[in-house]
């Protein structure tokens, strides 16, 4: 832009490229101009640095897991580092789109990881919610012969999903990359899930809401102490 701006020419990437070819471009005539040029670069170079710094941060970030050895599965560390970085990256991005013609250049690349980590952000939300659900329900639906009993299709829906997230979560563990891990055939998967869980979950909620028309008391406990105490035995 310097070079249309004087109408001069030079090669900066020319190992006999010095200051005096500087000095012949004669910038203090176009005065305005060049530090237009110069503050418009350093805005550029500003976000070229923190997409690099993103990049960097998301291809190292990976899953971390514990063994629940009961089920024979893998289960989430927490990911609350994750998802503090994960805030922290697309506000930078927003900040981004917000300076105008600084980040005409990287406008492709910034929508590009606004959509990596909106997915990673949705898909997380969901995936947390399957385990946290999972982790509630297994023990009953699983070992509670009472409730197998009563709800004989709920429990079918159940060990199929049992299974389904259980090998989801060992073939997650294998290959642990977020924003790989992180999409749309993955979300749709649990999604699907999270329908199973809820209707799982809705009729157990019918089954307690009978036990407490016979016995009142059980009113002034609520359906998750209800479900905890069925889940410990």
């Amino acid at each position: 832009e310097i070079i249309q701006t004087t109408g001069k020419e030079v090669d900066p990437t020319s190992p006999s490229f010095c200051f005096n070819d500087i000095l012949e471009m004669e910038l203090y005539n176009y005065e305005t101009a060049v530090n237009e040029i110069v503050d418009k670069a350093q805005k550029e170079a500003k976000i070229d640095k923190k997409l690099k710094q993103i990049k960097t941060n998301w291809d190292s970030q990976v899953f971390e897991f514990i063994d629940e050895k009961e089920y024979e599965t893998k289960l989430f560390l927490s990911l609350d580092a994750m998802k503090e970085l994960l805030d922290a990256n697309q506000m930078d991005l927003m900040g981004m789109m917000s300076q105008g013609k600084y980040v005409e250049h990287f406008k492709d690349i910034v929508e590009d990881w606004r959509e990596k980590l909106k997915m990673v952000d949705t898909v997380t939300t969901v995936w947390l919610k399957v385990q946290k659900n999972w982790r509630r329900l297994v023990n009953i639906f699983v070992k509670s012969e009472d409730i197998r009993v009563q709800l004989p299709d709920d429990t079918k829906k159940f060990e199929a999903l049992d299974k389904d997230f259980r090998d989801l979560m060992i073939e997650a563990s294998q290959s642990p990359e977020v924003v790989p891990s992180c999409n749309v055939e993955r979300k749709t998967v649990l999604d699907e899930m999270m329908v199973t869980l809820e209707q799982c979950e809705k009729a157990l909620n019918e089954y307690l809401g009978e036990k407490k028309k016979a016995f009142p008391r059980f009113y002034f406990v609520s359906d998750q102490a209800l479900l905890d105490i069925l889940s410990n035995g």
